[in-house]
């Protein structure tokens, strides 16, 4: 059965292998890494995954829709090995911050999940707090809108159309 159409018998022995080698490769250069490290904490994600899937007529269609959530990794003294469930890429930026010692913004969306961090740390390193480190924007970048602005200027736009008056 020819899985993936368009492509010939040649071009898929030659290539076939090429996406399992690259996962083998990252995954040998992540062990180099996280040896290189020693005592440090290595922390791997992606914030979605990339998965194929065999269609009715037998051939494969490869998108992000299928695809799991993403991928977050972390080995170290710091981290408790085993599986978390229920992180979002939200969490990463209050765990990064804890792990440097630097406070954890209230206003972040996500938050630290303690069931990553072995047990005892948050007794010997309590989690510091700061309100906000605030809103930077790039040069050129398009200034954020509350959402009462967005709002004016949606109501604008409908009255210049003549849909509301």
């Amino acid at each position: 059965m020819k899985r993936h159409p368009g492509v010939s018998k040649d071009k898929r022995e030659r290539y076939g292998h090429v996406v399992t080698a690259a996962y083998r490769e990252v995954d040998r250069a992540l062990g180099e890494i996280v040896h290189a490290f020693g005592d440090g904490t290595v922390v791997v994600l992606s914030d979605h995954g990339f998965q194929g899937y065999e269609r009715p007529d037998g051939t494969i269609n490869y998108n992000h829709l299928t695809a799991p959530d993403g991928i977050f990794v972390a080995a170290g003294p710091l981290i408790r090995p085993g599986h978390v469930d229920g992180l979002t890429v939200f969490d990463v930026l209050p765990l990064l911050l804890y792990l440097k010692d630097f406070p954890v913004a209230q206003d972040l969306h996500g938050q630290l999940n303690e069931q990553l961090l072995v047990n005892g740390l948050l007794a010997r390193q309590p989690v510091r707090h700061v309100a906000s480190y605030g809103v930077r924007s790039a040069p050129g970048a398009v200034p954020i809108k509350s959402d009462r602005d967005v709002d004016q200027e949606m109501l604008e736009r409908l009255r210049a159309l003549g849909y509301v008056q």
